[in-house]
């Protein structure tokens, strides 16, 4: 029997050896004992044998076993299955004991997983997951599922996993399930915080390290994050804590699938170089403050209090309260906070899709709620680029608060309820570069903040002003485009008491695509009024508005684009008043061909130029006006010197004449006019020459006489050839 193994099916008859098989064991009659199951043979998937040891360490229920009076232990390498450890997964058995002897086990070197079969593993009580590991499971059918107790009845919170002194961990293709059944919130001192109606998980994952760094190279993979009363996975959180408060670093959270969160999906303060991408996000958000019923106080990323370099990308929101936000957190002021911020700084929102954000009449209250965005920049040197944000219940971006050197570039927003993108943050230095914002319910941008460039961007379709300037001072428009708003196409006057000064408003194309009643848009540019100062209105087109084109005082222009509406009432006699300060080669051109001027026979004003220092000497170019009509106009057709008139003949001679000089009817001259075969070159400006017959020279008083009249007859063609352009004078 020597170098054989007991044999047992279970730990509990493991556990009762008599006193005559330990002395086998000492003695060496026997090398081990083999482990055939947990519970019952065959529970595990392989059995395992056990011997002998001298260790101290404590019975674990997996690798170290006390045996009537004795020690078994067998060393597992490199992976840990929980059943080993006493882990049932039936939802019955409180798994949480033996879960973390397995996990505690697994921090010995040697150890690179930890795995949980198929089951559904009921936790109680918080998890704290072993270093340099891997945690894995099967997928949806390794459940995970926490029970705690109302914190009304507890006074307590709790959290699946909690890491504060952990490196070097990867969860991968796990459910984690909080257990969440409600999770509603007091909002008014009167509800004090013992009447938190909630239950189950605070977190399911939580970052709580003790210092910067101790918690760090972290990855989530694969795994379902569900039903917990707050975050699904959070980074402290608690302004309350100390400031400052120790960085989580190097996260990655990916391919991850979130569903009802009392607040964020993910929850992060302090926390640098992260990665969030190819996750979807599914009804999060859904904690409801009393008493006031009020959904809507989550996100599905949230990157606030001191983040730092991270991306979120391409991710699917679908159900949330918002979509994704950084915020800089107001702290107290210190050696740490000189300015009393807690700044986030450089994170990245792009190519994610946010759509199904909660509105009243799908929640079943007439509340508004809480977070009303889809992304919202409240941080240093932030981005928000190729997005789709669908139907946000407020704004589809919003800069706010402490938003700084932030860019919003190439996203799609369509049917926002308020503003497509709100700029209202006062530090400034944002950009608003080339969106597209689609039927929002008021504006398609609105700016309160210097230093903000607006560019590129296309609105349609506003239920108010395309693009709004409500207050701000060295702010840029250049290269808009704004169709078919509800007012004016871009304001630029603010609102208010306030002012603004130094404002550009350059090369954008603001029009009406509709006919007579069906236009809304009023105004194409609107920014004549004494609380906007120093405007810059360059090479701007705008057409078929309703009332103006552009709205812009004459000290403003500059290389205007506008309709024959806007040359009535911001020009004095068709030619740019000369009040204001005017460049040589300003040109001011009328764009729009349809008739607005009383005379029918007016078709269109083509421009005029500047070639004058001061600005006082706006000449003509093109054709100013032009006519038609039967015989000359010469005492007839009253114009504007520099017009041009036809002269209709079907039956003889057409002309055209350009009104040369003076006002009225007359200083009209031809210019050209059709040959007939009885005239061949004929040209308006020159004269007949007579047909004359001249006699011989017969004596030297005949020659001198025939030689004069040669000579009258020679100058007679030189002068009309003159008169003719035919030859210079």
């Amino acid at each position: 029997m020597a170098n054989q193994f007991l044999i047992k099916n279970t730990m509990a008859d493991m556990r009762a050896l008599s006193a005559a098989e330990v002395t086998a064991l000492t003695n060496g009659t026997y090398n081990g004992v083999q482990l055939l199951g947990y519970y019952q043979a065959g529970d595990t998937p392989d059995p395992i044998d056990y011997y002998l040891s001298s260790t101290t360490v404590p019975d674990d229920g997996g690798s170290v076993i006390l045996v009537g009076g004795g020690v078994l232990e067998h060393n597992f390498v490199g992976n840990v299955n929980i059943r080993y450890f006493g882990a049932k997964g039936d939802f019955i058995q409180d798994d949480t004991q033996v879960i973390q002897k397995a996990l505690t086990y697994s921090n010995k070197d040697g150890i690179s997983s930890v795995y949980f079969p198929t089951g559904h593993y009921l936790i109680t009580d918080t998890l704290i997951p072993p270093s340099d590991c891997m945690l894995y499971g099967d997928g949806n059918k390794s459940h995970l599922e926490f029970k705690h107790e109302p914190f009304s009845i507890s006074g307590t919170v709790k959290w699946m996993f909690r890491l504060f002194n952990h490196k070097n961990i990867s969860f991968q293709n796990l459910q984690l399930d909080g257990g969440a059944t409600t999770n509603r919130l007091p909002v008014s001192p009167t509800n004090p915080i013992s009447k938190w109606n909630v239950n189950g998980a605070e977190f399911l994952i939580y970052f709580n390290p003790i210092c910067d760094g101790a918690v760090d190279n972290i990855s989530i993979t694969n795994c379902s994050i569900k039903r917990s009363w707050s975050s699904g996975i959070q980074s402290y959180g608690r302004s309350a804590e100390c400031y400052p408060h120790p960085l989580t670093t190097n996260i990655r959270i990916t391919d991850c699938y979130f569903t009802e969160t009392g607040h964020h999906g993910v929850g992060f303060n302090e926390v640098a170089n992260a990665t969030v991408s190819n996750n979807n996000f599914v009804n999060v958000g859904r904690c409801m403050p009393e008493p006031t019923n009020m959904y809507g106080s989550g996100l599905a990323v949230d990157c606030s209090g001191g983040c730092q370099d991270i991306v979120v990308s391409n991710n699917t929101v679908d159900g949330a309260a918002g979509g994704f936000k950084c915020e800089s957190h107001i702290v107290s002021v210190s050696a740490s906070f000189p300015d009393g911020i807690n700044y986030s700084r450089r994170i990245v929102f792009s190519n994610n899709t946010i759509k199904n954000l909660y509105l009243d009449s799908a929640m079943g209250t007439s509340n508004f709620f809480i977070i009303f965005y889809g992304i919202r920049l409240a941080g240093d040197s932030c981005i928000a680029t190729n997005n789709t944000i669908v139907k946000p219940q407020g704004h589809g971006v919003l800069i706010s608060s402490n938003g700084s050197n932030c860019t919003v570039s190439n996203n799609k927003i369509i049917e926002a309820q308020r503003s497509g993108i709100e700029v209202g943050s006062s530090e400034g230095f944002n950009t608003i570069s080339d969106n597209r914002i689609i039927k929002p319910v008021l504006q398609g941008i609105t700016v309160n903040g210097n230093n903000t460039l607006v560019s590129g961007n296309m609105v349609t379709n506003a239920g108010n002003t395309g693009i709004r300037l409500l207050k701000g001072d060295n702010c840029q428009f250049i290269g808009n485009t704004v169709v078919d708003s509800v007012g004016d196409g871009i304001s630029v006057i603010p609102t208010g008491t306030f002012t603004c000064n130094h404002i550009d408003v350059v090369d954008n194309v603001c029009y009406d695509s509709r006919t007579g009643t069906d236009r809304t848009q009023v105004t194409g540019i609107s920014a004549n009024a004494g609380s906007v100062t120093n405007v810059k209105s360059v090479n701007n087109r705008c057409f078929n508005n309703i009332n103006t084109q552009v709205s812009v005082a004459n000290s403003a222009r500059r290389n205007q684009e506008i309709g024959s509406n806007a040359w009535q009432t911001q020009t004095s006699n068709g030619v740019a008043s000369v009040a204001g300060t005017w460049q040589v080669g300003d040109v001011l051109k009328n764009v729009n061909a349809v008739v607005q001027h009383t005379d029918p026979q007016l078709k269109y004003t083509y421009g005029w130029y500047n070639n004058a220092p001061d600005g006082r000497n706006f000449i003509p170019f093109g054709f100013l006006g032009e006519y038609t009509g039967l015989g000359s106009p010469e005492g007839v057709v009253t114009a504007r010197q520099g017009s041009r008139y036809n002269e209709i003949n079907e039956s003889g001679i057409s002309s055209i004449w350009i009104k040369r000089t003076g006002g009225g009817n007359i200083g009209w001259i031809n210019v050209f006019q059709n040959a007939a075969p009885a005239n061949r070159g004929l040209v308006s400006q020159s004269a007949g020459v007579a047909n004359s017959v001249l006699p011989n020279a017969t004596d030297l008083a005949s020659a001198i006489a025939l030689v004069n009249d040669l000579k009258a007859i020679l100058n007679n063609k030189l002068q009309s050839d003159r008169n003719s352009g035919q030859q210079a004078s």
